[in-house]
């Protein structure tokens, strides 16, 4: 089946057939809610693609490094509830780009505070890449690691139930590799080992 389709797939995509799928026409089908619409674009075969997009298109996403942690139990990650997967997951916390009057950076300090419960400054907050979460949605993510390390813990200011029933859990970044299965998470883990690295020898 592969070599069937390498022998048919044309050499190279031609600049006419690149301009020609950017242009296609994006267009709403529906709003499920304020959060969430369906959009659809036209396919070669007559059909129509469909993808969802989030209120603010792209979103952040973040796990915590706290060198004052015992038994090297650094990273933090969030465990909490999944609808679309059906169970608790252990991950990323995250965040949507429906703040315009808001930046990047300051987005990942407000989600810090209400979903994790401590206070940082802008420079805590270490920008990992951006990536694209996949082909049902034209979300991108913008990945960070931030360092709460002797940051004032605050209470949390949940903005939901699915945000009030969460916990904060604590692994080596060993562990933390094996205990999620978020994506995002492994993604900050292996890109921020030398990062990770020297916030240790820093402190």
């Amino acid at each position: 089946m592969t070599f069937f389709a390498k022998q048919n797939k044309s050499a190279e995509i031609t600049p006419e057939f690149r301009e020609q799928q950017k242009s296609l026409p994006v267009k709403v089908v529906t709003e499920l809610n304020k959060y969430t619409k369906i959009k659809k674009i036209p396919y070669n075969n007559g059909e129509d693609f469909y993808f969802i997009e989030r209120a603010g298109i792209d979103s952040v996403a973040f796990i915590l490094y706290d060198n004052n942690a015992p038994d090297n139990r650094t990273i933090g990650l969030i465990d909490q509830y999944r609808g679309s997967y059906g169970e608790f997951i252990k991950g990323c916390y995250t965040g949507s780009l429906d703040k315009p009057d808001k930046s990047l950076v300051e987005i990942v300090i407000d989600e810090v505070k209400e979903e994790a419960g401590f206070e940082v400054t802008e420079d805590r907050v270490y920008f990992i890449s951006k990536e694209i979460t996949g082909a049902a949605t034209n979300e991108r993510v913008n990945l960070y690691l931030v360092d709460v390390t002797n940051a004032n813990k605050v209470d949390l200011a949940p903005e939901s139930a699915f945000e009030s029933n969460t916990e904060n859990l604590w692994y080596s970044p060993q562990e933390a590799l094996i205990k999620t299965t978020d994506w995002k998470a492994r993604l900050i883990l292996l890109l921020a080992q030398g990062l990770i690295a020297d916030l240790r020898n820093y402190y």
